[in-house]
């Protein structure tokens, strides 16, 4: 008797458990002509990203109706728990004519146009899936992650930054940007401006895969901590298009190496490039670069840096990487996935590879994975 009790019982909880996993996320709404201080219920929405956040549970979905909105800023709220979404409301667009500003954890922003996006010091576990936006700014914040979208069309000289806040010793932790497109950010009207798509500070933990950089001025990715923040560390740049830095620009990837600082933990493999990278002199550990595709002179080639499996127009900077023409289908149209017999073409490293190429493919296809950011079969 005692033994079957303990097995109803026992049969109960598990179907309470699964009750609650299949349970439906709470869903909140936000309106241009809602109301803030109420439920923001479909009935009654808030007018503020921020009310919304303040009321919703862990894991519920906020839907935003159609409309351009003005600036928002989400405070932070001491509650964990699943991370809340935003996105629009089904066929909404939805566009923040200003600045989000993100203090807030535990969040997600899906399918909007910004400005610009801003996450502030302490703010963590915050996803910004597929956003249009200009610019962005990740200041001494973690877990954030930029997943497919766009940035850029922006002519002020203004770039898109990862660093510490101003002064502050604390870097940004553990980013990932995936499938992001980078694109026409210029000094067009700040011609004296230093400029480039991306702007990394001081950041412990970064990868940047997938994503493409296209007209850029002066450089596609610069890398420098300007003495503020610590150095930046741990940066992984995989399955990466790098076109030619714009208006004059001297390299696409460029880190900087200041006097007593070590670069420690730099990794740049399967990328192809129109424009070499630059690694200045200095110190440098566990850094390589590994199975790209660019041009390159043996001036560029770092000590201290292992290099290996790369096709380079005019250096080989390790006994592996092969000097040869790049074999991009039609750099002119930015098509850089190879050609047919091109010297990339299984040249990779079969032990250092990413899983899978830009657009999703198993490498390797053929008896090893292709340098560059395609695997071509």
């Amino acid at each position: 008797m005692r033994t079957a009790l303990l097995l109803v019982l026992a049969a109960c909880a598990l179907l309470a458990v699964n009750g609650a996993a299949g349970a439906p996320r709470a869903t909140f709404y936000v309106a241009p002509n809602g109301v803030d201080g109420g439920p923001c219920s479909h009935a009654d929405p808030c007018r503020s990203f921020d009310s919304a956040f303040r009321v919703a549970s862990p894991g519920a979905r906020v839907l935003v109706a159609d409309g351009v909105y003005p600036k928002q800023t989400v405070n932070a709220v001491a509650r964990g728990g699943a991370p809340i979404v935003f996105a629009p409301a089904p066929g909404a667009k939805v566009t923040i004519e200003d600045e989000l500003n993100v203090y807030a954890s535990h969040a997600e922003f899906a399918d909007m146009t910004v400005s610009d996006w801003y996450v502030r010091d302490g703010a963590t576990d915050l996803t910004f899936r597929r956003m249009k936006m200009q610019l962005f700014f990740i200041r001494s914040a973690s877990n954030v992650r930029v997943l497919g979208g766009s940035v850029g069309g922006i002519d002020t000289s203004d770039a898109a930054t990862i660093g510490s806040t101003y002064r502050s010793r604390v870097p940004s932790r553990k980013i990932l940007i995936d499938g992001v497109s980078f694109h026409d950010v210029t000094r067009k009207d700040a011609p004296s401006g230093h400029v480039q798509c991306l702007f990394v500070q001081s950041v412990d933990g970064l990868v940047i895969r997938n994503s493409t950089f296209r007209h850029c001025d002066v450089f596609d990715v610069y890398v420098n901590n300007i003495d503020v923040g610590p150095v930046p560390r741990n940066m992984l740049f995989e399955n990466d298009l790098f076109d030619r830095a714009s208006d004059g620009g001297f390299y696409s990837l460029y880190v900087r190496n200041d006097p007593g600082d070590t670069i420690d933990g730099l990794v740049v493999r399967y990328s192809s490039f129109l424009q070499g990278a630059h690694f200045d002199p200095g110190s440098y550990a566990h850094s390589r670069v590994v199975g790209n595709v660019s041009p390159y002179t043996a001036a560029q080639c770092t000590k201290g840096i292992l290099y290996s499996h790369n096709v380079f127009d005019a250096a080989r900077c390790g006994p592996t990487d092969r000097r040869a023409p790049l074999g991009f289908v039609d750099p002119v149209e930015f098509r850089l996935g190879l050609r047919a017999g091109a010297v990339g073409i299984d040249a990779g490293d079969p032990k250092d590879t990413p899983r899978r190429d830009i657009r999703g493919r198993l490498r390797p296809q053929g008896k090893a994975p292709d340098a560059g950011a395609y695997e071509n079969r």
